[in-house]
């Protein structure tokens, strides 16, 4: 497949991996089950979590581009890996969006007020 060596740096992307997967698993159970209000307002911060981590990685494979121009082309390919995995952090918070939007009919898109839990 690679001719390359594998780069270390590829391992840095299981903790936004294992971010990302948990948030999407909690968003679509919660939904299913007609889920908690404060569950899915939980959802909301935790997405914030893997876009600082999603930012964080970004910067680190950035130096990394600039130290080894050899292996630019794995780096970019990570960068890649690690945005399509912070949008799946982006589609769980959506789903979130929805279970508060099933739940109290209020839409909280775009900077909406959160409604009060019961």
């Amino acid at each position: 497949m690679n001719k390359n060596a594998e780069i270390p740096e590829t391992l840095m992307v299981d903790p936004i991996y294992h971010l990302a997967a948990s948030l999407l698993h909690d968003a679509i159970a919660g939904f299913n089950s007609g889920g908690s209000f404060d569950e899915a307002i939980v959802i909301q911060t935790r997405d914030k979590e893997v876009d600082a981590a999603h930012k964080k990685l970004a910067k680190k494979l950035t130096r990394r581009m600039e130290a080894d121009p050899e292996h630019v082309k794995d780096y970019l390919n990570l960068q890649f890996i690690i945005r399509f995995i912070e949008r799946i952090g982006d589609h769980a918070k959506n789903i979130a969006q929805d279970t508060i939007y099933t739940e109290s009919a209020v839409d909280i898109r775009h900077g909406g007020d959160l409604p009060e839990s019961d």
